[in-house]
């Protein structure tokens, strides 16, 4: 009887997983998807125009040359293990 109720339970937790692992996965699509669109959008409507959504702004790191998000705290390779840089 314990067996059959383990399986049970297992077989529940299975579906769970993957109904918790498509959600996360169709958001993220969604999310690409959308971040996708808005550059595309404010890169053919230029830089002299407003834009009504929040563009991506990127930063490159002077000293490792990496790019990430300007109001992100960078950690630069360089300076890994050492402390932490943020390039502002």
């Amino acid at each position: 009887m314990r067996k059959f109720l383990d399986e049970i339970i297992e077989e529940e937790f299975g579906k769970l997983f993957r109904i918790v692992k498509n959600r996360i996965q169709e958001e993220l699509e969604n999310g690409i998807r959308n971040a996708s669109a808005g550059i595309t959008a404010y890169i053919t409507q230029g830089q002299k125009q407003e834009v009504s959504q929040n563009a991506f702004q990127f930063i490159q790191c002077e000293k490792c040359k990496r790019y990430h998000f300007e109001d992100e705290k960078h950690v630069c390779n360089v300076l890994r293990g050492n402390r932490d840089a943020e390039s502002n």
